[in-house]
């Protein structure tokens, strides 16, 4: 390596490492990542008037978490959704939608704590925003926009490890 070489990134050393370094206290928090989504994992279901809505999400495992949403009324097929949460290259979480097999749309994680998270795109027209709330065994699910949204109300009804 020429002396050059060796002196920038002896120079530059320093900014890479600096990353990985924890915060000060006080400093910016740490975004949260897919372990503290875990919460999410599970079957979950909700019934009403004839409709049955399931949604499935596996637990965090190298870097993803897959997720699967199904709705029948009676015994047809309504609609279904392939679901991706996953980490990105700057470490934040992005969702992945891809209702009834269409290419996927992503929304990435806004907010979040051991209950609750927010994904958003304002790009897209509709939703914008897609959120979780975990109430004890009850998972609510929204999605809002410039139009109306829409709310599901799941109960669990078994784990998923």
């Amino acid at each position: 390596m020429k002396p050059f070489a060796v002196l920038a990134f002896c120079a530059l050393l320093p900014l890479s490492s600096a990353r990985f370094a924890p915060q000060a206290e006080g400093g910016p928090a740490a975004k949260p990542g897919l372990t503290e989504l875990s919460w999410l994992a599970g079957h979950w279901r909700e019934e009403t008037a004839g409709a049955v809505t399931e949604e499935l999400w596996m637990p965090p495992r190298g870097g993803v978490m897959l997720g699967l949403n199904r709705s029948v009324r009676g015994e047809h097929k309504a609609g279904f959704e392939f679901l991706r949460l996953e980490t990105d290259t700057q470490g934040g979480v992005i969702y992945f939608a891809s209702p009834g097999g269409a290419p996927p749309t992503a929304f990435r994680l806004t907010a979040a704590d051991a209950s609750h998270a927010v994904f958003e795109n304002p790009e897209h027209d509709f939703p914008k925003r897609i959120e979780y709330r975990l109430a004890g065994d009850t998972l609510t699910a929204s999605i809002a926009g410039d139009q109306p949204g829409s709310s599901w109300t799941f109960r669990r009804v078994g784990k998923v490890e």
